[in-house]
């Protein structure tokens, strides 16, 4: 789990989910399992981040909300709103 949680900060999200899988199969926790949930919201808010810098707000909203089906947090929530204000403001819908 240590390789998993090591690439999941270093932003090597199919390594990170390689490693998480592996020790999933070795020994299934709950531990694991919010691991994996943990690089898959990682990931998506990365993803939404960068559509947020490069304006694309449409697809920062589409990141987002996929992240908060990993796991909710009033970090998403405030990145959620904040895109969709954003979106709203640039004309999108």
């Amino acid at each position: 789990m240590a390789k998993a949680e090591d690439a999941r900060k270093r932003g090597a999200w199919s390594e990170a989910l390689l490693h998480a899988r592996q020790a999933k199969q070795a020994r299934p926790t709950q531990e694991v399992e919010q691991l994996i949930l943990r690089i898959r919201y990682d990931q998506q808010v990365a993803l939404g981040k960068d559509a947020l810098e490069s304006g694309d707000y449409n697809g920062a909203v589409a990141y987002f909300k996929q992240a908060k089906r990993f796991l909710n947090t009033p970090e998403i929530n405030k990145l959620i709103e904040k895109a969709e204000k954003l979106r709203a403001s640039a004309g999108g819908s």
